[in-house]
C-alpha cells in the first residue's frame, strides 16, 4: 500500500510516515525541534485504538 503523502504539518507539530516507524515532532518553522517521538507504527496504532474507542468516565 502505498500512501499518497507521508507526512502532515499542523501549527508548530508534525508527524512523518517513514514505513515501519511513525516520527512526531513539535518544531516552529525556522526553528531547532523542541520535542521529538518516533514509535514504530503498529504501536502508535494500538494507541490511536486506544484513544479513540468508546469510554466511560468514572464516578467518584
Amino acid at each position: 500500500m502505498k500512501l499518497k503523502r507521508d507526512n502532515l504539518s499542523v501549527g508548530d507539530y508534525w508527524i512523518l510516515h517513514s514505513g515501519d516507524h511513525v516520527t512526531i515532532t513539535h518544531q516552529a518553522v525556522g526553528e531547532a525541534p523542541v520535542a521529538q517521538i518516533r514509535v514504530p507504527r503498529t504501536t502508535l496504532n494500538k494507541l490511536v485504538d486506544w484513544y479513540t474507542r468508546e469510554q466511560t468516565t468514572r464516578t467518584e
